[in-house]
């Protein structure tokens, strides 16, 4: 059974791993997990979407839109504090936290053919938002560090044009935050965002394109203002 859900993670992981510095993003890992079938909403069930939890687990709030309730989504959820809200649509949405992860207070949505990975270890001290939809791939590699209420959406939720009747704003764009990656508070990542490997980003800093591992961030939109640095999750001097 856990086979099977591994294989489906891994497919709907390709297209990140593709644009994903590591070559192959840390896959999911559902060992250790059950399925959860008591307690769910009919239209979960109806729907024949998965939800995968530790052993006596707290089951997330689950919520669905009511004009597109989500079918064959996939929710994996190894964490040690895992979300407070978890709101599905469309046609095949999927959610991995990995194992060791912290995500307390978060709040997840995620739409149609759309994904959000949360690898090992990768924690938030309070309140993150992640939004995938449109298609969009939001991918956080482990080891990281979020602060207070980071924000992450692949796309703005609502179309700008140009005169000739173009759509100039991203739509399901694409989010990868490699390796030991620490953001800030209030930090807001969008769709296109590239954040390289042991990377810094300042507080309430947007960053909307690529930045370079081993350097630090910061502004609006966020530009390197140093390079050659990583960081510990220690404080020490």
């Amino acid at each position: 059974m856990y086979e099977e859900y591994s294989r489906a993670l891994i497919q709907r992981l390709a297209p990140i791993a593709s644009g994903s510095q590591q070559r192959t993003p840390v896959l999911p890992t559902l060992k250790g997990l059950e399925r959860v079938e008591a307690g769910l909403p009919d239209w979960w069930l109806a729907g024949g979407n998965v939800l995968l939890l530790p052993p006596n687990s707290e089951k997330p709030a689950l919520e669905c839109n009511p004009h597109n309730p989500p079918t064959s989504a996939i929710v994996a959820l190894n964490g040690l504090a895992l979300p407070a809200h978890v709101m599905l649509w469309g046609e095949a949405p999927f959610i991995f936290i990995g194992e060791g992860a912290r995500m307390p207070n978060a709040h997840l949505f995620c739409g149609d053919a759309s994904g959000i990975v949360i690898a090992d270890n990768t924690g938030a001290t309070w309140s993150p938002w992640l939004d995938a939809r449109n298609g969009g791939l939001i991918y956080v590699g482990p080891d990281g560090l979020f602060a207070s209420n980071v924000r992450l959406q692949t796309d703005d939720m609502h179309a700008i044009r140009d005169a000739a009747g173009q759509r100039v704003n991203a739509f399901g764009g694409r989010i990868v935050i490699e390796r030991h990656v620490w953001l800030g508070d209030d930090v807001l990542i969008l769709g296109g965002a590239h954040i390289g490997s042991d990377a810094i980003v300042g507080a309430r800093s947007v960053v909307k394109g690529r930045i370079e591992p081993n350097t630090v961030s910061a502004g609006v939109p966020a530009r390197e203002v140093r390079s050659n640095v990583t960081w510990d999750h220690r404080d020490l001097p």
